[in-house]
C-alpha cells in the first residue's frame, strides 16, 4: 500500500485549516441532494409492499443489514418515484435517542426496490462533483472524530437536513476521491476477512470443545466415538461419558471457595492491584478481559488475603449474568475479586485447573448453574451449591491433552484478533491522513 501513497507538501490555507493546493471545500448541500424518508410509512399489518430500511438496518460501523426482521413494509401508494433508493445513495441517521448513533451512515449498494424511513436522510451525490463512496468515508470520518456528539439534544438527538447540508466537505479531484475510497475499501475488506476467519475459528473451537468435554480422547489422541464404540461409554448423573471418567463433586477437589467482599469502592485507586469484576470475565474463553480495569489499594489483614487470587484460581460470576468462568493465568500479578464473583482454589496435584474451568464453562457445567440459580428478586448462585456441582473427570494426562488442544485454538484466535486490531488502527490512521490531504495518493 505504501507505493500508492505520497507525502504531501503543497498546502494552502482555508477557513478550516490547511488543505492541498488543488483541493476545495464546499458545503455538503452543494455537492449532493438531501431528502427525508417516507413519514409514518411502515405498516405492521402488511404482508407485502415496498421494503423500507429502518434505523436498525444501519449499523454503527456503517454496514447496511437488510435482514427481513429489520426491514419494514410500506404500501405502494405511499411511495413516489423519487422515494426509491439508487445505487450509491447514502442513508444518514439524523435523529436518534442514543447520541452515539446519531450520524451513522450506510452506503446503499443493494439490488431491488427499497425506500427508507423518515429518521434517515437520503444523500444523493452529484456525480460530476463528488464520488458517493468518498463522501461516505468523509461522513464516517466526521462521525469518528465526535462531530455529531455536539448535536442538539432534546427528547431525541437531532442533526437535520439543513444542518447536514451546511457541513464542510473536503473534495480532492474526482480521480483522487475514487482512489482514496478504493484504498479505504481495501482496508475494510481486510477487516471483514479477518473477522470472518475469527468467527470460523470460534465456531470450530466451540464444536471441538463440546466433543472433547463429552467424548474425550483415547490413547492415540483421537476423539472417542460413542456410535462406533458404545462399549467405551457409560451412563452417569451427567449423561453418557467415557467409562474411565469419574464424576465427582467440586467440593471434594477444592481447598477454598469464597466470594469477594462488599464495600470496596472506598479502596478504589488510580493504580495498584486489579479488582476483578464480572465485566472482566469472558464467555468465549477462560482468559480474562482486561480492557476495562479498576484498581484497588486493599485493606491489610485477613479480608484482603481471603479474596486475593493466585495462579489457577477459578472465578465464577454468581449474580446477574451467572456462570461466566475465568481462570487466573501465570504471572497475573496482585488482584482481588469483588462480591459478585466466587473464587475456587483446587488442592489436588492431579487436577488440571483449566480442565475444571472448561468443564464449568460448557453445557454440563452451565446446566447445573441454571438449575441451582437462586431466582427471586434477582438471579444468583450461593457458594454451597457451587461446591455441590458435579464434574466429569478424566485422568490427569487426558485432562492436560484436552486443555492443550483448546489452548492452541485460543492462541490462533488471539493472533487473528491482534491482527484485526492492528488493521483497525491502520484504518483510522489512513482515514485521517487521506481524507484531510496530509498524505496524497498516486493517480
Amino acid at each position: 500500500m505504501g507505493g500508492m501513497l505520497l507525502e504531501n507538501v503543497e498546502f494552502k490555507d482555508s477557513h478550516i485549516g490547511k488543505i492541498p493546493n488543488n483541493w476545495k471545500i464546499i458545503k455538503l448541500g452543494k455537492c449532493a441532494s438531501i431528502k427525508y424518508g417516507v413519514n409514518d410509512a411502515i405498516d405492521q399489518t402488511l404482508e407485502s409492499g415496498i421494503p423500507t430500511i429502518t434505523l436498525p438496518c444501519v449499523k454503527q460501523t456503517g454496514d447496511l443489514v437488510l435482514d427481513k426482521e429489520l426491514l419494514g413494509l410500506t404500501s405502494e401508494y405511499k411511495v413516489f418515484s423519487d422515494d426509491y433508493l439508487q445505487h450509491g445513495d447514502l442513508l444518514f441517521n439524523w435523529r436518534n435517542g442514543s447520541q452515539e448513533h446519531l450520524g451513522k451512515t450506510a452506503y446503499f449498494d443493494k439490488v431491488g426496490e427499497y425506500t427508507h424511513v423518515g429518521f434517515l436522510l437520503r444523500i444523493r451525490t452529484n456525480a460530476e462533483v463528488c464520488y458517493s463512496r468518498y463522501l461516505w468515508w468523509q461522513i464516517c470520518f466526521i462521525k469518528n472524530i465526535g462531530f455529531f456528539l455536539k448535536a442538539k439534544s432534546q427528547v431525541n438527538n437531532t442533526f437535520n437536513s439543513a444542518e447536514l447540508a451546511s457541513i464542510n466537505v473536503i473534495l480532492p479531484p474526482l480521480p483522487e476521491q475514487q482512489k482514496i475510497a478504493e484504498i479505504l475499501d481495501t482496508v475494510d475488506k481486510a477487516i471483514a476477512l479477518t473477522q470472518t476467519h475469527i468467527n470460523k475459528l470460534k465456531q470450530a473451537k466451540a464444536g471441538l470443545l463440546h466433543d472433547l468435554l463429552t467424548k474425550g480422547i483415547d490413547e492415540h489422541g483421537e476423539l472417542r466415538n460413542p456410535k462406533r464404540n458404545p462399549e467405551q461409554f457409560k451412563d452417569s448423573p451427567l449423561g453418557k461419558i467415557p467409562k474411565d471418567w469419574e464424576v465427582v463433586r467440586l467440593e471434594n477437589l477444592i481447598e477454598k471457595i469464597t466470594s469477594g467482599s462488599r464495600g470496596w469502592a472506598s479502596y478504589y485507586s488510580d493504580y495498584g492491584a486489579i479488582f476483578i469484576r464480572i465485566g472482566n470475565l469472558n464467555r468465549e474463553s477462560l482468559n480474562l478481559k482486561l480492557d476495562d480495569i479498576v484498581y484497588v489499594s486493599p485493606p491489610s489483614g485477613s479480608e484482603g488475603e481471603r479474596t486475593k487470587v493466585q495462579l489457577g484460581d477459578i472465578l465464577i460470576s454468581i449474580t446477574a449474568d451467572i456462570g461466566i468462568v475465568g481462570v487466573i493465568p501465570n504471572n497475573f500479578g496482585e488482584a482481588y475479586v469483588n462480591q459478585h464473583i466466587a473464587l475456587i482454589r483446587i488442592n489436588y496435584p492431579e487436577i488440571n485447573y483449566n480442565w475444571i474451568g472448561l468443564f464449568l464453562s460448557q453445557e454440563m457445567g452451565q446446566e447445573q448453574f441454571r438449575k441451582f440459580n437462586d431466582s427471586g428478586a434477582k438471579s444468583g448462585l450461593n457458594l454451597p451449591r457451587i461446591a455441590s456441582i458435579r464434574i466429569a473427570l478424566p485422568n490427569y494426562k487426558e485432562q492436560c491433552e484436552i486443555v492443550s488442544i483448546i489452548n492452541h485454538h485460543d492462541n490462533q484466535i488471539i493472533v487473528k484478533q491482534t491482527r484485526l486490531e492492528k488493521i483497525k488502527l491502520l484504518k483510522l490512521g489512513l482515514m485521517s491522513d487521506l481524507l484531510t490531504g496530509k498524505v496524497r495518493v498516486k493517480i
